[in-house]
């Protein structure tokens, strides 16, 4: 008995379901059987995956990884070594993927060890249920663990967007703020609204509604007795837009923002 492709559960960027078809998610789950599947085979095609298929203009999730061995029921489709799950905005958005050079470029690399391929392609109708999870954020968010006190985080931080050529249009301490409201709220929370005004300035004239992604933000917070530094990735937040054009200055962007944070985080060279 072969087994219903899992779907993933999306409910941290949309709330209702479109009407119109062609405004539907759609969820691509690809199961590769391996000639050698090896562990170090099946590490190198997740990571083959990661490379090519994540950052995909339209992509609202993706995921990949290893058979789980240990689920032998009779209903559990045991015939694959590597499973791949991508959630796309709607099907202009994979059919745009499917003529990728980043996806022809993985299939060259890797189909030499290809035992069988099988796709498993579906609407997504039915989601964002009360007490499911909520979708992970591997892939959306760049996260580094800093050193020294929040004030030394937010000193280096104000000295390495000035670096990148950002400005800092605001800074909210929600701690401060939800204290004021009498709201007790423990942990150190500050969100930088940082930007560059060039690259703003050319996003927002291909398309004024991305300025809903606009300003860009880097969060500083305490979690588990740590200090962390936090954005969301520009690449992932452009991919919700369709504008794959845009790509190199959302690439571009990203990796200012990296090294803000890493340099804020004290792991600047």
């Amino acid at each position: 008995m072969k087994a219903v492709p899992l779907c993933i559960v999306v409910a941290a960027l949309f709330c209702t379901q479109p009407a119109n078809a062609k405004d539907r998610m759609l969820s691509h789950d690809v199961y590769f059987a391996l000639n050698d599947n090896s562990t170090k085979a099946k590490k190198e095609l997740i990571a083959g995956c990661k490379k090519y298929l994540s950052k995909h203009p339209g992509t609202v999730w993706f995921a990949a990884g290893m058979l789980v061995e240990e689920h032998q029921r009779d209903v559990n489709d045991r015939d694959f070594d590597v499973a791949l799950h991508i959630i796309f905005k709607d099907k202009a958005s994979h059919d745009k993927y499917q003529k990728a050079a980043d996806h022809h470029k993985f299939i060259e690399e890797f189909k030499d060890n290809w035992k069988s391929v099988r796709v498993f392609d579906s609407w997504l109708d039915a989601w964002n249920h009360p007490g499911e999870a909520k979708m992970p954020s591997v892939t959306m968010l760049y996260v580094q663990e800093a050193t020294g006190s929040i004030d030394d985080v937010t000193k280096r931080l104000k000295t390495a967007t000035a670096a990148e050529k950002f400005g800092i249009l605001g800074i909210h301490d929600l701690k401060q703020k939800l204290n004021a409201k009498g709201v007790d709220f423990a942990p150190e929370c500050r969100i930088f609204e940082i930007c560059n005004p060039k690259k703003a300035k050319t996003v927002l004239e291909k398309d004024i509604s991305i300025s809903n992604a606009l300003p860009c933000r880097i969060s500083v917070y305490e979690e588990g007795g740590k200090i962390r530094v936090s954005t969301l990735k520009p690449t992932a937040l452009l991919g919700l837009f369709g504008r794959p054009e845009l790509e190199p200055v959302a690439k571009e962007v990203e990796a200012k923002m990296i090294r803000i944070i890493d340099a804020a985080c004290g792991k600047d060279k």
